[in-house]
């Protein structure tokens, strides 16, 4: 520590001007008081009893006592811990030990005001090796003390806080482990509640098929226009069966495509008359607007047409009644297309593509 060790180094320079000049033989005090004066820690000099007979004024700024109250005074009242001194003035041979270094220590100012220090003693011998003064060297460490309390709680709370985390950490983990659970049940419920669904369902198809196909017999306007409407909603059911599936397959990771060369612009006009019927129920009108009476692709007509139907759907069921809507076909470069805030252009490839676009 750089404070402990420039303390040391003090010590050493009082020692050898004490010793060298002999400043306190009393003879002149001024000379010894000119010295520790100009020491910014306090120092306390005392004979081989403990009694003080020398303080600088620096005690009096941390212990509010001034250097003539202090004289004559036995050192062990400025201090809490008393083991310390006993060590040096307790025994006829002073525990040299104590001297090796420094110690923290409580002080006990003027009116009973407590501190902190870093103390460091030594010895001052006559030419006889007996003992003939004690220097102590008090380094204030109060504000550091209170800057360390501080940071001990601020560790403590900072320990609690990542307690408290690593203990959230576990709750969320046990939490996703069991949303996982319960998507995985759900995406086998709906696969396996979808594949039940559709299989009577086929069979249903099948037999409305041979009753409009006149397997049973000819059959009237009425039963006909009966037969019909439940086609349509067989149809239409099987529709969303398969939409589950899909979804099914997506999220078990094993949804595939099966593309082939397909006339885009047919496949688009066959998805504005599967919605033909609602159109008319809310008397909108579709266009079909295209740069090109034909264009073939490699898609996936059957996805591609599941899109369009989907989007046409959602044009429908919120624009006004009496409204125009218009199905847009065009070959347009990656830089050309607008696309939502959501999408990331930058994993697309770079060149011309078909856009679709749906607008009223």
């Amino acid at each position: 520590n750089i404070t402990i060790f420039a303390v040391l180094i003090m010590l050493g320079f009082l020692f050898y001007t004490i010793t060298r000049h002999r400043l306190f033989s009393f003879d002149d005090g001024k000379t010894g008081d000119s010295v520790i004066n100009i020491i910014p820690e306090v120092v306390i000099i005392t004979g081989a009893g403990g009694r003080i007979v020398k303080c600088n004024k620096s005690a009096a700024a941390m212990l509010g006592f001034s250097p003539g109250e202090l004289e004559g005074t036995n050192v062990g009242l400025l201090f809490k811990e008393k083991i310390y001194l006993e060590k040096i003035f307790g025994q006829t041979v002073p525990d040299e030990k104590v001297f090796a270094g420094s110690v923290e220590m409580r002080c006990v100012g003027k009116g009973g005001r407590e501190s902190d220090a870093m103390l460091t003693a030594s010895l001052i011998r006559d030419e006889f090796g007996e003992i003939k003064w004690v220097v102590f060297v008090l380094v204030d460490i109060t504000e550091r003390k209170k800057l360390e309390e501080k940071l001990k709680v601020s560790l403590s709370k900072m320990t609690e806080i990542n307690l408290t985390i690593d203990d959230d950490r576990e709750k969320l983990q046990r939490n996703y482990e069991k949303l996982k659970d319960l998507d995985r049940l759900k995406s086998n419920f709906l696969s396996m509640v979808s594949h039940e669904l559709r299989t009577p369902l086929t069979s249903i198809k099948g037999f409305i098929s041979f009753f409009l196909g006149g397997a049973t017999g000819p059959l009237n306007e009425k039963q006909r226009e009966h037969l019909v409407i439940m086609k349509n909603n067989a149809d239409r059911l099987l529709k969303l069966i398969n939409e589950l599936l899909d979804l099914s397959r997506i999220e078990s990771g094993v949804f595939s495509v099966d593309c082939r060369n397909f006339d885009i612009v047919a496949l688009v006009n066959v998805c504005v008359r599967e919605v033909t019927s609602i159109a008319r129920d809310r008397r909108v009108i579709i266009h079909v607007e295209s740069e090109f009476d034909s264009f073939l692709l490699n898609i996936d007509e059957y996805r591609i047409s599941q899109a369009v139907i989907n989007i046409l759907g959602n044009s429908l069921k919120f624009v006004n009644e009496g409204s125009e809507i218009t199905v847009g076909i065009k070959h347009l470069a990656l830089e050309d297309i607008s696309f939502p805030g959501y999408a990331d252009r930058e994993k697309l490839k770079k060149g011309r593509y078909i856009s679709i676009s749906v607008s009223d």
